[in-house]
């Protein structure tokens, strides 16, 4: 799970950790997944690090939904 976190060194290749993003909530647990989005549908996936905990959501919000505020409510304690 390295590479995806730390991104690719080759010339074609986005640095972007291969398409994952990681983030660390105001509890203290980090939450490594992707999320994405098209016309009225919004979608996230991902889990903890220890992959102890996943998270999916897909849902068709009128506005983007805070994606911080709804891992924290899912993570921590």
């Amino acid at each position: 799970m390295t590479a995806p976190q730390t991104g690719s060194t080759k010339a074609d290749a986005l640095d972007y950790g291969l398409g994952l993003h990681v983030t660390d909530l105001p509890c203290g647990v980090t939450y490594v997944g992707h999320s994405g989005g098209i016309r009225g549908y919004s979608t996230l996936s991902g889990a903890t690090p220890d992959q102890a905990f996943t998270v999916t959501m897909t849902g068709a919000p009128k506005n983007p939904p805070d994606t911080t505020a709804m891992l924290s409510h899912a993570l921590c304690p």
